[in-house]
């Protein structure tokens, strides 16, 4: 998903890591955002 140029293989791994925790992160945040706005949506009818 990520690519970085790295000497270090272990480096790169962890550096891969924290960038899919943070993606994952906005995930989450993305679909709660998503499934509150439905509820609110439905809510009005």
């Amino acid at each position: 998903m990520y690519k970085l140029n790295t000497s270090s293989k272990f480096s790169e791994a962890k550096i891969n890591d924290e960038l899919k925790a943070i993606d994952n992160k906005f995930k989450a945040k993305d679909n709660k955002s998503k499934a509150e706005f439905n509820n609110e949506a439905n809510s009005d009818i």
